[in-house]
Formats: C-alpha cells, structure tokens, sequence
C-alpha cells in the first residue's frame, strides 16, 4: 500500500502561524479616532476584520484538504489567491484609516496584514513543492526496479534457446518438384541429411547487477521527500 505522502512540516508551521495572526488582527483594533476632545476604538469587526477573519477560515480548511487528500497542487493554488486578496483589501483598509486626520493605525491592521502577507508567502512555496512533486513522478516511472526492487524482469515469448525450429514446409528430402509443362524435368534433388536436434539447455539466471539499480539516490516513489537512498537491495530511511 502507497504511503501518504508527508507535508514539508516547517512551511505548514508557518502557514497556520500566519493565520493565527490574520485571525488575531481581524477582531483587533484597526484605530483610534478622536473627535471634539473624545476617543473611541475603531475595531476590525467594524471594517473589514469579518472578511479577513471568513478568508483565515477558508484558508485553514484547504490548507487541511491539502494534507488529508495527498498533498494536490489546487488547494494550494486556492490558499495563495485567498492570501493575496486579504494583503489587497488590508492594504486598500490601511490607506483608507491612515487618510482620515483623527484617526491613527492601530495594532490590529498591522498584525492582520504581517499575517496576510506571511500566508501569501508559505502558500506559494507549498505551491512549487506540490510542483516538483509532480514534475519528478515520471522519472521515478521509468527507474528499473522502484515498483519491485530486485524483480526479474522476463525475456519476451520466444523458442528456447537450442531448440529445434521446423524447417518451412516443401518437397520431401530426395523427391524431385513436379514438372512444369513446357520445362524439361529437372534431376531428383540429392538427399538431405536430417537435421540434428540439440538438447535445450537451461535459461541463464539474470545477474543481480542486472536485476537491480545500483546503491545511490533516486526520487522518492512514495512522495514523503524529494530523494531517498536505494543500498542496492531495498529502501532505506535515508531521504533528502
């Protein structure tokens, strides 16, 4: 049974850090206004903080269908679209409170956007990993042995070696072909000696060397990394 592929652990890591900060900025305090000597707080959830808070959500959600269903390149492909448009819409919210005179940024914005930002990041290199994985697929494909390391691979059907091949059929050894009308008869053909059968002899055993790629690093078939050794024989636990 094929393994399930393993997650680069350090990029997800970072993903989820990142939209635990999206979440903290969302419901946060963008800014305060001060207006006729008094001063409230203008928090995320006034804004735009409910958006960026159901796209953190969204996120996470794919980010997990990305692990459970083996690692496929859409989910990431979608978080980093998420990512962007959330750095967009902050960006687009930190000018708007930023222009107004009684107003000043507060923390929550800015936590929102490092996150926002940061989600982008991890999202794309979790992107051209699942990438890489599927470029390298169809050359682990066609290494000699990675299905079944040290399986003997058959020789195509065919006569065993020393045996006997029927000659195609013709006139028998000694008897002269029939006369053509119009052709004077030819001389009966001289005897033909039979032929020598020759005991079959046992198929070659294939050499081991043949059997088996040699010891070094080849793609990992089961996905968990980029290269794992092969000692000659099997699998190590070796991977790169």
């Amino acid at each position: 049974m094929q393994q399930r592929a393993t997650p680069h652990w350090p990029t997800y890591g970072g993903a989820i850090a990142a939209l635990v900060l999206m979440i903290v900025g969302s419901v946060g305090p963008w800014g305060h206004v001060s207006v006729f000597g008094s001063s409230f707080t203008l928090n995320g959830l006034d804004r735009d903080g409910s958006l960026i808070l159901g796209l953190a959500v969204i996120a996470a959600v794919f980010l997990l269908v990305h692990w459970l269903a083996g690692l496929p390149i859409w989910t990431t492909i979608v978080d980093l679209v998420i990512g962007i448009l959330s750095v967009l819409i902050l960006i687009i919210d930190t000018a708007d409170i930023g222009r107004l005179s009684s107003t000043s940024i507060s923390w929550g914005i800015v936590v929102a956007l490092v996150g926002a930002v940061s989600f982008s990041a991890t999202a794309l290199m979790l992107t051209l990993q699942a990438r890489g994985r599927r470029a390298i697929a169809p050359s682990v494909a066609v290494l000699p042995g990675l299905q079944q390391p040290g399986a003997y691979s058959p020789a195509p059907p065919g006569p065993a070696p020393g045996a006997y091949a029927p000659a195609p059929p013709g006139p028998a050894p000694g008897v002269a072909p029939p006369a053509v009308a119009g052709l004077p008869p030819s001389a009966p053909a001289p005897p033909v000696a039979a032929p020598t059968v020759v005991a079959p002899q046992p198929a070659a055993a294939p050499s081991p060397a043949a059997a088996s790629p040699p010891a070094n690093w080849y793609p990992d078939p089961s996905g968990q990394a980029r290269l794992r050794y092969w000692d000659g024989a099997r699998w190590t636990e070796h991977t790169a």
